[in-house]
């Protein structure tokens, strides 16, 4: 296994999406960014692999925020098989909270509307 590989432990069926090949050629660059006590954001969190994968590399803090209460319980079941803890709440992320590292596997547009609500910009 690759120096920086990691091993997720998950429950939901979504997980089989997830190609190993995908986790080991960003390993590398998510350790660097997350090793040292990062506070990290999984935004449309689902089944929570990716902020699972981010507090298995070290961040101090992560949140899952998602629109779907189901998927907020996954992630929280799925955190506690992966024995880390994970702030989960329902859609909106704290728009005046600073995060060191923001992941996710969703469509842009949701994404390009958090930006605007953090920083006060407009869409045009």
């Amino acid at each position: 296994m690759p120096r920086h590989a990691i091993t997720l432990e998950l429950a939901a069926p979504a997980a089989e999406a997830l190609s190993e090949a995908l986790l080991e050629a960003g390993a590398a660059a998510r350790a660097r960014r997350v090793q040292g006590g990062a506070r990290a954001l999984d935004y449309g969190c689902g089944s929570g692999i990716l902020a699972i994968a981010a507090a298995k590399l070290g961040a101090r803090e992560v949140s899952a925020v998602d629109g779907d209460p189901q998927a907020l319980e996954v992630a929280q079941g799925n955190a506690r098989v992966n024995g880390v803890a994970l702030k989960s709440a329902a859609r909106e992320a704290p728009c005046g909270a600073d995060y060191d590292l923001v992941v996710a596997n969703i469509l842009a547009q949701p994404l390009i509307e958090l930006e605007c609500r953090r920083t006060g910009a407009q869409l045009h």
